[in-house]
């Protein structure tokens, strides 16, 4: 960009609560972040479906409109009244402008009288939950144009997704923040972030790289992840939470796609960096009660999620577990058949506020084993159309049981029964092998 372009006067109007927004802005943490795979991507797939040579996101900063995701457009960053994005965040609408050179507001603008010579401008405005606008989604030509409708509601879709992926973002970082307060440990929040942006890739690699590594409490537990063709909402993880004591959980969050993914993330960061407060984490009811309390639906675009969340006590065997909606673990003991543990289910996660989750416990012995798994596994469609009878999932688990590989034994069931590889929904599979004593 020339110095003619940042010479040139600057006017524009300003939101109504402009330093709650520049607040909002930075709670993100996109500003300090050097690239996002995601908003690239959908950067990329907004000049596709409207066929424009120029497609940013960007975000909107005190002074300065960064190009966080560029199309067609080399600049990283403008003054901000240079861009038309300074005027598109002020209105919860799109700002659809089919010819700069006939509005005032522009048609003297750099951008519009000297290279790149724009004359069309389309953005949507990327509102948080808390209605603030940190910065846009845009398609930009060097034609007039006269969008359709259509066009138009698929710009606001993407900018949907890009608002939930920096909304996600905001969240991990106030987790992040609690940790450092309740912990005083300023280095493991930033070191949380600093994974955090590694992580963010793209989504399939960001869940798995939250999973447990594979190497953890060799022995004991194993697990399995197998996206399905269009990434969903499922995750696993164990860890230790005191000397004798290990925790595990197989989670699903209902839907498919970018939003539900980055939920899922954002759980198992949660359960992770043990960021929930006033939780329990040996007792699998205050967890519950504490997720449902940190991702209510209604912030979150009514998404929703699942969970078995259990805790082994490895001196005394015992097993304290709870569920949310969804499917109990089986139990498998040596020489005996596979049978489903009992439990009385809590509600979804997310739902209803008030909601408690009953505890279950269950005395296992050493060599026992404990499969937990998501309904990607279970429920399959069967080539008559019809849906796998639960009893002959349990069938062929028992079956896999006896393979080397349980895991992978019964994912090849389940490739086989859909007639597929790549799967409709996610497949998490997690195998706890109960240790002797000591």
């Amino acid at each position: 960009m020339s110095d003619e372009h940042d010479k040139a006067p600057l006017s524009y109007p300003l939101p109504p609560d402009e330093e709650g927004r520049l607040a909002a802005l930075q709670e993100t943490g996109a500003l300090d972040s050097s690239n996002d795979p995601e908003l690239d991507e959908i950067a990329q797939i907004a000049a596709g479906l409207l066929d424009m040579p120029v497609a940013l996101v960007n975000l909107i900063d005190r002074d300065q409109v960064i190009f966080k995701a560029r199309v067609g457009f080399d600049e990283k960053s403008a003054p901000r009244g240079l861009p038309f994005c300074a005027h598109a965040i002020v209105s919860t609408e799109p700002l659809v402008l089919p010819d700069l050179t006939q509005d005032e507001r522009f048609q003297r603008s750099p951008l519009v009288t000297g290279g790149p010579h724009f004359r069309f401008y389309a953005g949507v405005p990327l509102t948080l939950s808390d209605g603030h606008s940190v910065g846009t989604l845009c398609v930009l030509d060097r034609q007039p144009k006269q969008p359709t409708a259509e066009q138009i509601q698929r710009l606001r879709v993407l900018a949907r997704s890009a608002a939930r992926f920096l909304e996600s973002r905001r969240l991990v970082t106030r987790l992040a923040h609690e940790v450092e307060e309740r912990r005083c440990a300023e280095d493991k929040a930033n070191k949380a972030l600093a994974l955090l942006h590694r992580e963010l890739d793209d989504a399939e690699a960001f869940v798995r790289t939250v999973l447990p590594s594979s190497t953890d409490f060799s022995g004991i537990f194993h697990w399995l992840f197998r996206p399905s063709r269009s990434l969903g909402g499922d995750g696993l993880g164990c860890s230790r939470i005191g000397e004798h004591l290990m925790a595990f959980h197989v989670m699903d969050v209902c839907g498919h796609g970018i939003a539900s993914a980055l939920l899922s993330v954002a759980v198992m960061f949660a359960l992770r960096a043990r960021a929930l407060t006033e939780v329990d984490f040996a007792s699998p009811s205050s967890v519950l009660a504490g997720l449902n309390r940190a991702f209510p639906s209604a912030a979150y675009h009514g998404l929703h999620f699942t969970m078995v969340y259990g805790v082994l006590d490895t001196r005394t065997g015992q097993l304290r577990y709870a569920t949310a909606g969804h499917p109990a673990p089986l139990l498998g003991r040596p020489g005996q058949p596979l049978t489903e543990l009992p439990c009385e289910t809590g509600p979804l996660l997310g739902v209803c506020p008030e909601a408690t989750w009953p505890e279950s416990l269950v005395s296992l012995a050493p060599g026992d084993q404990l499969f937990a798994f998501s309904d990607g596994a279970c429920e399959l469609v069967q080539s008559s159309g019809e849906l796998l009878p639960f009893e002959a999932f349990v069938q062929a688990f028992e079956r896999a049981r006896q393979q080397p590989d349980p895991l992978a034994a019964l994912l090849a069931f389940s490739q086989r029964t859909a007639g597929c590889i790549e799967l409709d929904d996610d497949v998490s599979l997690l195998q706890l092998t109960v240790p002797s004593p000591g």
